[in-house]
Order: C-alpha cells, then structure tokens, then sequence
C-alpha cells in the first residue's frame, strides 16, 4: 500500500525495470528528491568512468603502456609518502615496505 494523499493508500502492484528505464526515470525525476540526486550522480560517474575507459581504448598500444607506467609511477609515489609517515627511512625498510604494497596488489607475490 502507497500513500495517495487525503489520508487514504491504493495497492500498487510490483514492477521489474530495466536498467535502461531506470536510466530514464533517475534523469528525468525531481533532483530534489534525495534518491533521485544519488541516482544521478552514480550516472554521471559511471558516464565518465566510460567515456575514459573508451578514450584509452583508442590509444595504440605504445601510448596505453606510457600511461599505465604513469599511473604506476603516481601510486608509487603515493607508496613513499605512506612508508615516510609510517616512520619508514631507511632503504632496506623500504624495500620491504614496496614488496609488502606488491604482495598485496598481486595477491601475495613480491617483486620478484
């Protein structure tokens, strides 16, 4: 049962959507509706994240390949700073330190 206004409720039946319909109603319903904000943010999200995941699939494989050792490069750095505030300084801690961040990206392995 729903509430219909005037105090008084009418039974609705259930009804299985498809993604693509709910796509419809989340960007044409009331923004200010708090579940309607959170639906479209998630689109607008999830449109990006496409959009960038289509763009690096047009890349030829040399520039793919520049930029995943980017991004790697960036995590590394993000690494040391987090071995740094650890209390981490000297070299062999380090090592260890990075080996651990490997051991948890590639399910247990180290660099080696």
């Amino acid at each position: 049962m729903v509430d219909i206004g005037s105090n008084t409720q009418r039974e609705i039946r259930e009804i299985e959507l498809s993604r693509y319909a709910c796509y419809l109603i989340v960007q044409n319903a009331d923004p200010r509706k708090r579940v309607v904000a959170l639906g479209q943010t998630y689109v607008a999200v999830q449109t990006r994240r496409q959009e960038m995941q289509d763009d690096f699939n047009k890349l030829d494989e040399n520039v793919k390949r520049l930029a995943i050792r980017e991004e790697i490069r960036e995590h590394n750095k993000s690494l040391a700073e987090a071995a740094q505030m650890a209390g981490i300084e000297t070299g062999q801690k380090c090592a260890v330190f990075h080996n651990k961040g490997y051991q948890g990206l590639y399910g247990g392995l180290g660099a080696k």
